[in-house]
C-alpha cells in the first residue's frame, strides 16, 4: 500500500509518494475573458435579434454570469431563410 502525503504551497501542491516529491500544478481558470460574439449569425454577419431579446449565459462551475446573448426566435429564422 502506498502512503501519500500532500502539502499545499502558493502556486502548486506537492505530494510525497514513496518518499518522492511530486509537484502538482494548481488548476488555472478555463474562462477569463468576455466572449467576442454574443449576437446571432445570419447571412455571414453577426446581428442583433429582431426582437432585441437576450438571455443570460452563466458559468456552470460557479453560476457567475458570462454574458448576455441575443435570443433568436421565429422572426430571426424567417430572416435567415430568405
Amino acid at each position: 500500500m502506498q502512503r501519500v502525503i500532500s502539502k499545499s504551497l502558493n502556486s502548486a501542491s506537492v505530494a510525497f509518494v514513496q518518499g518522492r516529491a511530486l509537484s502538482i500544478p494548481t488548476a488555472l481558470p478555463v474562462w477569463n475573458e468576455q466572449p467576442k460574439y454574443t449576437k446571432i449569425f445570419i447571412n455571414n454577419e453577426w446581428q442583433n435579434s429582431v426582437s432585441g431579446k437576450t438571455f443570460e449565459t452563466a458559468n456552470p462551475a460557479n453560476g457567475k454570469k458570462i454574458a448576455d446573448v441575443q435570443e433568436g426566435d421565429k422572426a430571426d429564422v424567417d430572416k435567415a431563410a430568405k
